[in-house]
């Protein structure tokens, strides 16, 4: 968080926990979404969830604790950006430990739909799939966003990730898709990164914190009580 405040010494930086998250939900957002946020089952995905709700309140810029930046925001954010976003890797994945947009961002708004279908959906913490989380948290996030602009990660990995692989509403929306390549904001440290996100949960397949273990365990508790 220093790093943040370092490079962006007018920035007003704000830690929520998980108390001030859930009453943060309570406060801006109808019954339907704020069930759907209580009910989920690793702490991981109300993350997912919350930080997508807290800019598309407030806007500004959210960022993981984990990632650290390396130059002042107005090098990576124009004045007159409504979003930025940067493709992970080659999948195509718009990652989402750090990202910028205006309040009540139409995209955002797009996103909370998508969880709440995905959370209505069959393909729920799906147990053939060897990453349910993910599926719902970040793959909620880049499905809503790519939709919102008519766009597709088939398209940008296709491109290589290219940010220039954009839909005209994007364009004229001055949405930024950086790309994977340009490394600036990445998992993959360059000297020219501007977000570096230090312990990425893609360098980390067995034992990445504590969400992967507890996802473990609650699809074999999910298993033990099927019939």
């Amino acid at each position: 968080m220093a790093s943040w405040q370092r490079f962006n010494p007018g920035l007003s930086c704000h830690y929520f926990d998980d108390r001030a998250c859930s009453d943060f939900m309570k406060n801006w957002f109808d019954p339907v979404l704020v069930d759907m946020y209580e009910s989920l089952p690793i702490g991981v995905m109300k993350a997912d969830v919350w930080r997508v709700a807290v800019v598309y309140i407030y806007g500004g810029i959210y960022a993981d604790i984990d990632t650290e930046c390396r130059a002042a925001v107005s090098e990576w954010i124009g004045a007159d950006h409504s979003l930025v976003v940067a493709v992970e890797n080659e999948t195509g994945a718009i990652g989402n430990f750090a990202f910028a947009a205006t309040a009540r961002h139409p995209a955002l708004g797009n996103v909370l739909r998508t969880f709440l279908e995905l959370h209505r959906s069959e393909r729920f913490m799906d147990p053939s799939s060897p990453t349910p989380v993910q599926d719902f948290g970040a793959g909620g996030w880049s499905l809503g966003v790519l939709q919102h602009y008519g766009m597709s990660s088939e398209a940008i990995r296709r491109s290589g990730g290219d940010h220039d692989c954009r839909s005209p509403r994007a364009i004229a929306d001055r949405a930024i898709f950086y790309s994977a390549a340009s490394q600036l904001i990445t998992p993959y440290c360059a000297p020219h990164t501007k977000v570096f996100h230090q312990t990425a949960s893609i360098f980390w397949t067995e034992n990445y914190c504590q969400w992967r273990s507890d996802q473990s365990r609650f699809l074999q508790a999910d298993a033990d009580h099927a019939p």
